[in-house]
């Protein structure tokens, strides 16, 4: 098959995909959506609606979400309604989905020395419900995928090739916007071409020159994003003023109750994400998701503190969400505050240990080690009425496991086999190592975007176990 007629096979996997997910979710939710809301939607379409106006603004916040989908928001919005965009936006993450699943068979093939059908790669990578989830959904996590894949490939291309490196330099320029911690990944494939560059024989000066051509689109949009922050904020903000997407820059919003009782529990290990039903986030934060009780554990102590400082907390942040006036809750927040860094210090420092090993281990599990299948699908024991139904689920969570465990496994196998898979393989776990080890989240989706990856590094150990089979066959025909 030509690559032209491939390309179009991802798109048409990658629409037929979407459908199938628009299906499930009018199935349990009782009604035909083509979009759908995530979390953060809401405060995306803020910031996007206040483009048409000439700001930059979600109410009184000027900093806290970068313009990567905000801006395409107002875009869409120029020609039709708030639904109309939000489906517009659906619509290019499922045509870029396309175009990516296919990019992403070819580094399998040409980069990986994947040998299996190429038809066979984009149906697996474009079904791995794990992260196709997210093209129905106006989030940023599609479109950052989408990128990263691109922006692979043009570097794997040519990196001697002007355009090749400014459409790559554009993709990642466009997912920092989108998620600023993959910074990180311009990084390291401005690294890679650098090496890659520099050994056929380019003088220092040429390589630089091309590296810095890379690493033009995002400086060029960068310099507009500080300078912009500066004049509305007052402080040089080089990404955005909060810690929910992976760099903080705000002291007031570390000083708040609400970020001291997050950074305690994730000192600990625990989950702290309130919309995590049965979390100790849930539990201490309160709301919808607040499971009926809660069981503490062991490690969640010091000597310095136990249950009952725990119950106190939680009590005092209860008290300054429904304080009768802001001063009152000001005054409540300072003493929670100043509690719960002095928890924070003692754990710390008593539990050494515990603290700088195994959180992090704890993290990891809590984060991955789960049944992936999060598709639209009734729930037990209701998904039983209906089989199809019930493949979907069971192919959603083995796909999840085959993508973690193989992934993981083909690394440590294949990491050093040439410098695509390395830069591949190091990117991926590199983002694993930052969010999980360094900022400690535990929320699944901050990881997603590089799960494509590692699917490339699954269907590496896949098509070498299928080698040895064939090989085995051959042999006994023999």
């Amino acid at each position: 098959m030509k690559k032209q007629q491939l390309l179009f096979f991802s798109i048409v996997i990658n629409v037929l995909v979407y459908f199938l997910l628009v299906y499930l979710h009018a199935y349990t939710a009782g009604k035909t959506e083509w979009f759908f809301w995530g979390g953060d939607t809401r405060e995306y379409l803020c910031y996007g609606e206040s483009m048409l106006n000439g700001e930059y603004r979600c109410g009184d916040e000027f900093l806290n979400r970068m313009p990567g989908l905000p801006v395409v928001y107002a875009f869409f919005r120029l020609f039709t309604d708030q639904n109309g965009a939000m489906l517009m936006i659906v619509l290019l993450q499922v045509f870029f989905s396309g175009i990516s699943m296919y990019y992403l068979t070819l580094i399998a093939k040409e980069n990986m020395g994947v040998k299996l059908d190429s038809r066979w790669l984009i149906l697996f990578f474009s079904t791995m419900f794990a992260y196709k989830v997210y093209d129905p959904i106006v989030l940023t996590e599609s479109l950052a995928m989408s990128t990263i894949i691109i922006g692979l490939y043009f570097i794997f291309r040519k990196q001697r090739n002007l355009t090749s490196l400014i459409v790559a330099g554009i993709c990642f320029a466009w997912c920092i916007f989108l998620r600023p911690y993959t910074i990180l990944l311009l990084g390291l494939a401005s690294i890679y071409c650098f090496y890659k560059i520099y050994r056929d024989n380019s003088s220092l000066i040429k390589t630089l020159l091309l590296v810095v051509i890379l690493l033009l689109p995002f400086v060029i949009a960068e310099g507009f994003w500080v300078t912009r922050n500066f004049k509305v904020g007052g402080k040089f903000v080089p990404f955005q003023d909060n810690r929910y997407a992976g760099l903080n820059e705000s002291s007031a919003f570390e000083e708040s109750s609400y970020v001291k009782l997050w950074s305690w529990m994730l000192t600990m290990g625990e989950d702290a994400i309130y919309w995590n039903p049965g979390s100790m986030g849930s539990w201490i934060y309160g709301g919808d998701f607040k499971p009926d009780t809660f069981i503490y554990k062991p490690h969640m102590f010091s000597n310095s503190y136990g249950i009952k400082d725990i119950e106190q907390v939680r009590s005092l942040y209860q008290m300054q969400l429904h304080a009768a006036t802001p001063a009152a809750g000001d005054s409540i927040e300072r003493i929670l505050v100043s509690k719960v860094d002095t928890m924070i210090i003692s754990y710390k420092k008593e539990k050494f240990f515990e603290y700088h090993f195994v959180a992090p281990l704890r993290i990891l599990k809590k984060t991955f080690i789960h049944s992936g299948s999060v598709i639209p699908v009734p729930q037990w024991p209701d998904i039983l009425k209906n089989p199809f139904f019930l493949v979907i689920k069971v192919y959603a969570a083995v796909g999840y496991l085959v993508i973690l465990l193989f992934g993981l496994a083909s690394i440590l196998i294949w990491w050093k086999k040439n410098a695509e898979t390395t830069l591949v393989a190091v990117m991926t776990m590199s983002i694993i190592c930052v969010l999980a080890l360094f900022f400690r989240y535990t929320e699944f989706r901050l990881y997603i975007i590089i799960f494509p990856l590692l699917a490339a590094f699954a269907i590496k150990l896949i098509d070498y176990l299928f080698q040895i089979i064939n090989s085995n066959r051959r042999k006994n025909i023999a």
